[in-house]
């Protein structure tokens, strides 16, 4: 979403109005976006694991968002997920200010089955 700059707010109009898939498609193919790339970089320490995630794209107000995503607005509107689920599995979430770079921790002393 985030390299196709779609935000909540269009994604959840697309989908109202079920053309979703058709953007997306749209978007993939536009000259504008179809280069850019997503970065992922991780570190496993004797602590635990922290991945980063860049993409190309503007970010987003990932304060409004996270708001939606702790009051639960999300998972009523079918939109947003991921970042729940994501908030729910990492001890750390945390965006850059302008919302394009994600960094995730999760602590080993929270992992089960972390190797030895």
């Amino acid at each position: 979403h985030g390299n196709l700059e779609i935000d909540y707010d269009l994604k959840q109009n697309l989908i109202e109005k079920d053309e979703y898939d058709t953007f997306l498609q749209q978007r993939l193919k536009d000259d504008k976006y179809k280069n850019r790339k997503i970065y992922l970089h991780f570190k496993i320490s004797d602590t635990g694991l922290e991945l980063n995630i860049k993409d190309d794209g503007n970010g987003f107000d990932w304060q409004t968002v996270k708001e939606k995503i702790d009051s639960d607005e999300m998972l009523l509107s079918g939109n947003g997920r991921g970042l729940k689920i994501i908030s729910s599995v990492f001890d750390t979430v945390f965006f850059n200010e302008k919302g394009n770079i994600l960094t995730l921790v999760k602590l080993r002393k929270n992992i089960r089955g972390f190797y030895e």
